[in-house]
């Protein structure tokens, strides 16, 4: 996720890691040191333009970076770490949003790195958090927070809820259908009918 709109031009890391990736495919332990350099590498630089420059969007890409790290490590309390520094640049910005789309982007965001707090420890007080961030938001019909309704029910095991929110979130004309996809509260659902029937709907 590529967000910086500062005037100092940063590479997408996403980007700078799908190439990395094809050039150490043939080792997996090469590539993911790759990556993780990558990432370090894409923090600094973050963190040392937000100390001149800060804006909401750095802000996202650095909680971000710290995300990917946190997918990296095998650590758990660096993951923790990561995660809680991830947190707290979020909330801090969120704060002080006072434009509405903006509003549900640092919302949706947040609330994914809770769902990674969640993944990590398996407490379902994340899960708590996860709903105070978004349901203010859940008439909103922006497709990040319904998806992130949607992954919390379903780590929730409310199949109803779930199906209710990934219903409105299909009839989106704009949505991340790759995210849904590989998210994996959906996994135990995938078999279910009308999962079928709405992924069916996306392809059509």
């Amino acid at each position: 996720m590529s967000m910086v709109t500062s005037s100092t031009s940063l590479p997408n890391p996403e980007l700078t890691l799908e190439l990395a990736s094809e050039s150490s495919a043939v080792n997996p332990e090469r590539e993911r040191r790759s990556r993780i350099q990558t990432l370090v590498h894409h923090l600094g630089e973050t963190d040392q333009l937000s100390l001149n420059n800060p804006s909401p969007q750095l802000a996202m890409q650095r909680a971000q970076v710290r995300q990917s790290l946190a997918s990296y490590s095998e650590q758990k309390q660096e993951m923790l770490y990561l995660l809680g520094e991830a947190a707290v640049i979020l909330e801090t910005v969120l704060m002080e949003a006072e434009e509405k789309e903006l509003h549900w982007q640092l919302s949706s965001q947040l609330a994914s790195v809770y769902q990674q707090f969640y993944h990590t420890t398996h407490e379902k007080r994340y899960l708590t958090v996860i709903g105070h961030i978004l349901r203010p938001h859940s008439s909103s019909g922006d497709a990040r927070i319904l998806l992130g309704l949607a992954r919390m029910d379903a780590a929730n095991g409310h199949k109803a809820l779930t199906r209710h929110w990934l219903s409105l979130w299909a009839k989106l004309p704009v949505r991340d259908l790759a995210e849904m996809i590989q998210s994996p509260e959906f996994t135990p659902l995938m078999k279910e009918h009308w999962m079928q029937e709405l992924l069916q709907s996306q392809f059509s």
